[in-house]
């Protein structure tokens, strides 16, 4: 879905990417930065390799074969993609899965993916703030962005130009 700025759009676009959000119940926030000049398509790789490699470790190696919901699963949402280029997660896991465990994991891994780059886990806290904290610049101003879901990496799901 590409989508023009205007207001009303923007408001569309937020409500939707906001609500989509939330029906997720994320439990983590995690903004991974990679410090390098990286396309959207290598950077969505290196995001794959990530969950690849994060599922793995919580699902154990037939991550593949479980349900969403044993795995970490969430949305991806790339900010500045012609510059600066980072993306913010909101993410769900099974309740095992705890915040220090996942922040003990997510750097040595992402290390791996993206050896300029770093990875910052957080509390989601509440969904409906983080989700805003991501699509607000959207709605301020006209800088590109695309939400992808941990499902469908490598297939965008909302584009916006």
């Amino acid at each position: 879905m590409i989508m023009r700025n205007t207001q009303q759009q923007k408001h569309d676009y937020s409500t939707h990417v906001i609500n989509m959000i939330e029906r997720i119940d994320p439990r983590f926030f995690v903004t991974f930065v990679f410090n390098d000049e990286f396309s959207k398509n290598k950077a969505t790789d290196k995001l794959a390799g990530f969950f690849a490699h994060i599922n793995r470790k919580i699902a154990g190696s037939r991550w593949q074969k479980k349900p969403m919901e044993k795995l970490l699963h969430g949305a991806i949402i790339f900010e500045h993609m012609n510059s600066n280029l980072h993306a913010h997660a909101l993410l769900n896991a099974p309740n095992y899965v705890s915040l220090n465990n996942l922040q003990r994991n997510a750097e040595p891994i992402w290390k791996k993916m993206a050896i300029a780059g770093n990875v910052l886990v957080e509390d989601a806290g509440n969904a409906r703030i983080r989700s805003w904290y991501c699509v607000e610049e959207r709605f301020n101003s006209n800088f590109d962005q695309q939400v992808i879901w941990t499902n469908m990496l490598g297939e965008v799901s909302l584009q916006i130009n």
